[in-house]
């Protein structure tokens, strides 16, 4: 058994934007740089071919999402380290997002059997229709 996530995935160009910003933050915060995505589910224990199946027939129903962001936070794992709230919001007001709506078009499952970003590897990924 493994532990696995599901994301979705921005378009590649937007997902190249937010990369620049994460990989920025990350070197100045000293912490790990992350692929930029939103979390559907974080945790999924089960065989790979079996979960990869089951989305494979359920996800050709599914279309793309729109997402709008409306704001930036920093969230509190420990990815962030030991950073105050108030420097957690300063550095959300210094983020400017020059993409903040698109449709996500990509559904992705990550092995998530640890907390390494650097072990966050695709599994499969599943294209949305439009």
């Amino acid at each position: 058994m493994n532990t696995f996530g599901f994301w979705l995935l921005p378009p590649k160009n937007i997902q190249a934007e937010y990369q620049e910003i994460i990989d920025k933050y990350s070197k100045k915060l000293d912490s790990p740089s992350f692929e930029p995505h939103i979390t559907v589910l974080d945790v999924v224990t089960g065989d790979k071919e079996d979960i990869i199946q089951k989305v494979k027939a359920v996800v050709s129903t599914y279309k793309s999402i729109h997402i709008a962001f409306t704001d930036i936070s920093i969230s509190t794992t420990y990815h962030h380290g030991d950073i105050s709230s108030s420097e957690k919001s300063k550095i959300a007001d210094e983020i400017t997002l020059n993409t903040t709506n698109f449709k996500a078009d990509r559904l992705c499952i990550v092995n998530a059997d640890n907390l390494d970003p650097k072990t966050w590897l695709h599994v499969s990924e599943f294209e949305l229709s439009n």
